[in-house]
């Protein structure tokens, strides 16, 4: 049989009192003497807690209820196994002094940022892993930011022409991966297009032809460069 819980008495001449806050929810798991509810009145804040330990079977009050004393608030089921608490959220960690210190010299008056990002590349992997900067500009800087990341990510860095000779978009369009240089050379191209980019996210063999060949200096996936790594 439940365990009624009730609104105890709230001081002399007090007689009501609003539900102001449930800390559990119907089904939940409580404790005995576990806070369940908080009433206020225009004189006192109350916490009612449980009577016994069970699951919360119903509640009969919502918040901002007007309730009297000895209203019956909600129904504990004793002894019964309710929902465990959930885990608390893992709070986000406080911005890292040494991105705060990369951005710092990098935005500083005078910096050469082209030449900061490529003479330092720890603070290039921070800058980008924090998203001030949209590009890793060499193999240092993506071994780097490799640490601050998860999984594979999505990165987009400048490595340099590696042009084995001059071969047109019509010779390649002839090998093995004819058919993806056809589709990327359909796609717009110039500052502000993402077609492109996106392409060769999707197509690392494409995107490592591409650098191999002189047509794109930037690899644009962990699939892509490792290729290129190894090469």
């Amino acid at each position: 049989m439940g365990v009624e819980v009730k609104v105890p008495t709230l001081g002399e001449s007090v007689t009501e009192a609003t539900v102001a806050k449930w800390f559990k929810a119907a089904g939940d798991a409580v404790a005995r003497d576990e806070a369940l509810l908080e009433l206020e009145t225009d004189k006192v804040t109350v916490e009612v807690n449980a009577p016994v330990a069970g699951a919360l079977k119903s509640i009969s009050a919502q918040e901002g209820a007007e309730v009297q004393v000895g209203a019956l608030l909600g129904i504990i089921e004793e002894g019964a196994a309710g929902a465990a608490a959930p885990a608390p959220k893992a709070e986000k960690p406080a911005a890292q002094p040494e991105m705060k210190a990369a951005v710092s010299a990098y935005n500083a008056d005078g910096v050469n940022k082209t030449a900061y990002r490529v003479d330092n590349p720890d603070a290039n992997a921070l800058l980008y892993a924090g998203g001030y900067v949209r590009t890793l500009d060499t193999p240092d800087a993506v071994e780097a930011y490799k640490s601050y990341s998860k999984g594979e990510p999505e990165i987009n860095f400048t490595v340099g022409f590696r042009q084995e000779g001059f071969v047109s978009y019509a010779n390649l369009g002839g090998g093995p991966l004819g058919d993806q240089v056809r589709t990327y050379q359909s796609l717009p191209s110039g500052e502000g297009e993402y077609e492109r980019p996106d392409y060769l996210r999707a197509h690392p063999d494409l995107n490592v032809l591409l650098w191999q060949t002189g047509h794109t200096s930037k690899v644009y996936s962990l699939a892509a460069w490792n290729k290129v790594a190894s090469k």
